[in-house]
């Protein structure tokens, strides 16, 4: 999932710019969706393991329009650039240029939609500040001192799909029954910087593990984190970030929080909205790849 290529040649249902389609990333969605959807109620059927009590969202069917409109703009900015919030930050962790003006790119617009929303630019506060300059210093020193560097995208192979399905879902469950909550990407990511730090330490650490395993698949298995066959241009990667990050914000949540977390959780909102983005992301992958 943090090539590129997989992304838009999964969307690419035809075939017209790649010459085949692949199904890695939707192979890899539907086994992490599976295990999960199987799982949620047992999950949650005691208390977490960790936290004092149970940070879930609510199962609402409330269909607004902002939700609607942040759906389709994340679906539109993710086949424009290819990434979604979780692979993206991966990539942006082993110095992938694209994916370090993605996410900086992601964090702008997630805060920009958030200023929209309160009607307030944010940063006022000196923690905020501070996180914010540490996510800066760090896609700077990732940029500059990359650590993986050529090979080619693999094939598709379905035993891998398999073992990635599977590590993501164990990545949320546990996160599910230890700390009681929604592994939502793009909002442990944006809300980083909330004047509101109550559960800042979590946001780090579950981020730094994010972090330690970028270290170890590029020292390990670097091929998995080259996509060669497709790199975004400059402003696919501004522009594809910027719709992301407001899209994830409006939309409150992407492929992890709504597509996994949500569904399993049954919730109406989370259909629509998972429904909204694909649908969004296969109608423009296939006009992105025809004519860009």
């Amino acid at each position: 999932m943090t090539s590129t290529y997989k992304s838009l040649s999964f969307f690419d249902v035809a075939g017209h710019s790649f010459g085949a389609w692949d199904a890695s990333l939707g192979v890899t969605f539907c086994v992490s969706l599976a295990i999960v959807f199987s799982l949620w109620g047992s999950l949650t059927s005691s208390a977490p393991l960790v936290a004092s009590g149970w940070d879930l969202p609510r199962n609402s069917s409330d269909v607004s329009n902002e939700l609607m409109y942040g759906a389709f703009l994340f679906g539109f900015g993710w086949a424009l650039a290819g990434y979604c919030p979780g692979p993206a930050i991966i990539m942006a962790v082993v110095g992938n240029h694209a994916a370090v003006l993605f996410t900086a790119a992601l964090f702008a617009g997630w805060h920009a939609a958030a200023a929209h929303q309160v009607g307030r630019i944010g940063l006022s506060d000196p923690n905020q500040l501070l996180v914010a300059f540490a996510i800066a210093t760090g896609l700077y020193v990732s940029w500059t001192h990359p650590l993986v560097v050529g090979g080619t995208d693999l094939p598709f192979s379905p035993r891998n799909c398999v073992i990635g399905g599977v590590l993501v879902a164990s990545g949320v469950c546990l996160n599910c029954k230890f700390n009681g909550k929604v592994t939502g990407l793009s909002g442990i990511f944006g809300y980083l910087v909330d004047p509101r730090p109550t559960d800042r330490l979590y946001r780090i650490s579950f981020l730094s593990g994010f972090v330690v395993a970028a270290f170890f698949v590029s020292w390990y298995y670097p091929a998995l984190l080259v996509s060669s066959l497709h790199t975004p241009k400059t402003w696919q990667s501004l522009f594809g970030g910027f719709a992301v990050g407001v899209g994830t914000k409006l939309g409150s949540g992407c492929t992890s929080g709504h597509g996994l977390c949500g569904v399993a959780r049954r919730s109406p909102r989370s259909l629509v909205a998972t429904a909204a983005f694909l649908g969004s992301a296969f109608l423009w992958g296939n006009l992105f790849i025809r004519f860009l």
